[in-house]
């Protein structure tokens, strides 16, 4: 049954990118001590979080990791990562990037 095996995929992809989207939070909010998307309230908070771009940040870690965690944070399906093994591949990277002399 062909829709329902798209409607697995798409879920899938949805799935991928949920996850990224939550790791990237988790990872800017470990560095920084802060919370990303702010707002009055609870509801001005998700609406944040659903429509506005993560405001430019500065941190004492590598650019590689920055542009990490904000393509974890992209809203747009076509700049997120694509499956975990493809965000693993960044995270490694990253890792071997700062970890030269």
């Amino acid at each position: 049954d062909r829709p329902a095996l798209r409607r697995r995929v798409v879920a899938g992809a949805v799935l991928v990118v949920l996850r990224a989207f939550s790791l990237g939070l988790v990872i800017y909010e470990m560095a920084t001590g802060c919370t990303l998307f702010t707002g009055e309230n609870y509801i001005s908070n998700m609406h944040s979080l659903l429509y506005h771009p993560p405001t430019s940040f500065s941190l004492s870690f590598p650019d590689s990791l920055a542009n990490i965690i904000l393509r974890c944070l992209e809203k747009k399906l076509a700049h997120c990562f694509a499956s975990a093994t493809e965000l693993r591949r960044e995270l490694d990277a990253s890792i071997h990037q700062t970890q030269r002399p």
